[in-house]
């Protein structure tokens, strides 16, 4: 009998789960739901094959370029229904770094001093390593931060005062940036924090999957951006004007 009840209670509490998750869905795939997206720190330094990352330490930026144009295409998708878009620029100041952060600048980048902060660091405010290598519209925030977590305090206010119930993340990079933003987020946001799995990259493959897989598994429900374009579709095909399609 004990084990006739533990397999009803199963069942019911698999079931439960499963309509809780059904219902979750329907509200975060919903394009009338109040969301915004948080493209992060796609700067020249992290992305492009001009950028330090690439040219001077021979980082490689496959997936970020694979990442960018799908990026683009939810940013896109925003944009024709009119849903907020916001962008993050990391600046970075060795002069300002604690001894940990400083050490690992040593050992990873190569920069002894403060005056090699040209060389050395990546995305140095003024620099073009540092600009935005999306396209930011007029009206669309930016915000700034110096750490990895985007999840600073004019963040959280924005979050809250736009009503949002739902936040998507691209960006760059998985294992840092954004893996930063979104545990802040997810620890602390009253909304559905959602990555776009295939809208975010580190430079090392091997890794990218393993945090993607972790990602999955602790910080659910994710997306890519063909399932969201996809499921905004029919709001999409009333503005015949705008092209939106997901990136292959």
């Amino acid at each position: 009998m004990t084990d006739v009840k533990t397999q009803r209670k199963n069942q019911y509490a698999s079931s439960a789960l499963a309509e809780l998750d059904r219902q979750m869905m329907e509200e975060i795939l919903d394009p009338a739901t109040s969301s915004v997206l948080i493209n992060i720190d796609w700067q020249r330094d992290y992305v492009s094959p001009e950028g330090k990352c690439n040219k001077l330490w021979h980082q490689s930026i496959d997936l970020a370029q694979e990442a960018l144009p799908r990026a683009q295409a939810v940013t896109d998708a925003f944009r024709a229904l009119e849903k907020p878009v916001v962008f993050t620029q990391n600046f970075e100041n060795i002069g300002g770094r604690n001894k940990a952060r400083m050490a690992r600048a040593i050992r990873h980048e190569k920069v002894a001093t403060p005056e090699d902060e040209e060389l050395g660091v990546a995305a140095v405010r003024g620099t073009p390593g540092a600009d935005i290598i999306m396209d930011v519209k007029p009206e669309e925030r930016v915000f700034e931060k110096t750490g990895q977590s985007a999840y600073t305090q004019e963040m959280k206010d924005y979050i809250k005062e736009s009503g949002a119930k739902v936040v998507f993340l691209t960006g760059v990079r998985t294992n840092r940036c954004v893996l930063a933003t979104l545990i802040d987020m997810y620890n602390d946001a009253d909304v559905y924090v959602v990555v776009l799995t295939d809208a975010i990259a580190t430079d090392k493959p091997e890794l990218d999957i393993l945090l993607k897989k972790e990602i999955e598994e602790f910080y659910p429900p994710v997306l890519t951006t063909t399932e969201l374009l996809d499921a905004w579709k029919n709001a999409l095909a009333k503005h015949p004007s705008v092209h939106v399609k997901a990136a292959d």
